[in-house]
């Protein structure tokens, strides 16, 4: 008799993780709404509003590598940079005390002595009175920030104080929000908590272009107005930064646009080849190197010639989303690193052993994820989750497939065959 394949919902029974309905963090296509193009339309407004602070009003050359068609994401302007991402859990109180009382005070890293303050807009050391009050109007839902100038001289509790009262003028919500500032990394960051709900009981809901867009533009603003704009010398470092960006930039369009089909190296699993024509494009393929997705060809016969790894555009642009997708394909068990590639919908059903469970931190890990390697095929998957993956999982051989109705994701199902042990 055949043995009976439990599905993982079945084996947890009443776990937190029932099942594997929508987990996955596929983009969905479809029109846009009402508030979705009133959104747009104010981002314009707000673009052209701050026109005047870029840098520089002569005409660029086409060809000028120095501006904004030279780098990904270099304008040339004035204002302070400041880097926010977002996020949100939904349906989890436990997960909602612990990034407030574990996460943001680093309780967990015993290698932070100094552990980090929560403080709120009302208070710079928040009471444990204030925590109790707060546990009795704490949501399922929360939403994590992470506000980190580029300036280090910006003091970032006053930043992360003026960030939440803009946001409030523009959402119109009063927020409860708790923060902490992280300096083990080597740059100064806030993380900031905030809960589903708002002071006078209405669901917080933002918009996925305030969380790209507007955010950004306030917290941008903010820092420009607390030290100024920034002088030629910082302009100049940011550029000296391009060839160096972890996701995909104007450098990696040139690179491909110049590429042609590899006859340099017999390895199958580099398609294609390039000469390096500017020092920026030299440095970053050296840096393409060092990311796994090139190789060098030669000293002398070959000066400034490389190779380029297949789906390479690919493999980039997912460690830019996923930053935990580089330590996966270094560390992989049964393939080479190669072969590691992002879970899609249209690679329909597969096989394998789980051998890497990543939780989102924000820090180490901008996501939840698994990892599934193929013994038989050589073929591994690099899979998001939208809930943190159970320890469990690890090293179970496991099938693995999604639903679709012809426009987007509808299901995803996965099921255990064999535990590991």
């Amino acid at each position: 008799m055949p043995k009976r394949i439990k599905t993982f919902s079945q084996e947890l029974e009443n776990d937190w993780w029932e099942d594997w309905s929508d987990e996955l963090q596929f983009k969905r296509s479809g029109a846009k709404n009402n508030t979705t193009r009133e959104i747009e339309k104010l981002m314009r407004e707000l673009e052209r509003m701050t026109r005047p602070h870029y840098y520089g009003t002569k005409k660029k050359k086409k060809n000028d590598s120095g501006g904004a068609g030279g780098f990904g994401g270099f304008s040339g302007s004035r204002k302070q940079r400041c880097i926010i991402k977002c996020s949100y859990e939904k349906d989890s109180i436990a997960k909602h005390k612990a990034f407030l009382k574990e996460y943001i005070p680093q309780e967990n890293k015993e290698q932070v002595e100094e552990k980090p303050v929560l403080f709120s807009q009302e208070e710079d050391m928040v009471s444990d009175q204030t925590l109790v009050d707060y546990e009795k109007v704490m949501d399922s839902k929360f939403f994590r920030f992470i506000v980190s100038p580029e300036n280090q001289a910006i003091e970032t509790k006053l930043l992360v104080r003026t960030l939440m009262k803009k946001i409030e003028a523009a959402t119109g919500y009063k927020l409860y929000w708790f923060a902490g500032q992280h300096n083990d990394t080597g740059h100064g960051h806030c993380h900031v908590l905030i809960n589903g709900k708002d002071k006078e009981g209405r669901d917080v809901k933002f918009d996925k272009y305030w969380f790209k867009y507007l955010f950004r533009e306030l917290a941008q603003d903010i820092c420009t107005e607390l030290v100024g704009y920034r002088t030629d010398r910082e302009i100049q470092n940011e550029r000296k930064k391009i060839p160096y960006s972890k996701r995909w930039c104007m450098l990696d369009e040139k690179i491909k646009s110049v590429s042609v089909n590899n006859s340099l190296n017999k390895d199958d699993n580099f398609t294609t080849s390039v000469t390096a024509q500017s020092s920026d494009m030299q440095l970053r393929l050296l840096f393409l190197v060092e990311l796994g997705f090139a190789k060098k060809v030669g000293k002398a016969e070959y000066p400034g010639r490389f190779v380029l790894e297949k789906d390479w555009e690919d493999k980039l642009r997912t460690y830019g989303n996923y930053n935990s997708f580089i330590n996966a394909r270094n560390t992989l068990r049964y393939t080479r690193d190669v072969n590691l590639e992002l879970y899609k919908p249209s690679a329909g059903q597969v096989k394998g052993v789980i051998t890497h469970i990543y939780k989102h931190d924000m820090e180490e890990s901008w996501c939840n994820a698994i990892v599934i390697e193929d013994k038989d095929s050589g073929k591994a998957w690099f899979v998001p989750t939208r809930n943190v993956p159970n320890d469990k999982l690890f090293g179970a051989k496991v099938v693995f497939g999604s639903r679709n109705n012809g426009r987007q994701v509808v299901a995803n199902n996965l099921k255990v065959i064999e535990w590991g042990k």
